[in-house]
């Protein structure tokens, strides 16, 4: 897997928290959906090319599928933990003891089996 497609996956990841967050937090609602729709546009043409790059081997791509899905299983359950239990979130709407402990056990599962990958691939 190349570096280049790693980042366009990363990127593509990030493009999709900024648009979360603009027509979330933005003012003019209209003008934050014109532009995102413009530039979902353009990125899709991007993306078009790149899965030129696939079209030849169905294994590469599930490769690379493989990878991103283990690599960032353990960062967006991270993730989702540590917005769930923020102080933006009332009290009672965030997860007991019990589901935290289970929580915390499912992140290191999570860790464990992206370590066990990474090291099963490329080791």
């Amino acid at each position: 897997m190349s570096a280049t497609l790693f980042l366009a996956v990363l990127f593509a990841a990030f493009l999709h928290a900024g648009w979360n967050a603009l027509v979330k937090t933005g003012d003019d609602k209209f003008l934050a959906m014109f532009i995102l729709s413009t530039s979902q546009g353009a990125i899709g043409l991007l993306m078009t090319l790149v899965l030129q790059m696939f079209a030849t081997s169905l294994t590469q791509m599930v490769d690379f599928v493989t990878i991103v899905a283990f690599l960032t299983g353990p960062v967006l359950g991270y993730l989702n933990l540590r917005v769930i239990t923020s102080p933006n979130v009332p009290r009672e709407h965030q997860p007991g003891k019990a589901m935290l402990i289970y929580s915390y056990v499912g992140l290191v599962s999570l860790g464990a089996v992206a370590l066990i990958f990474i090291v099963s691939r490329f080791v």
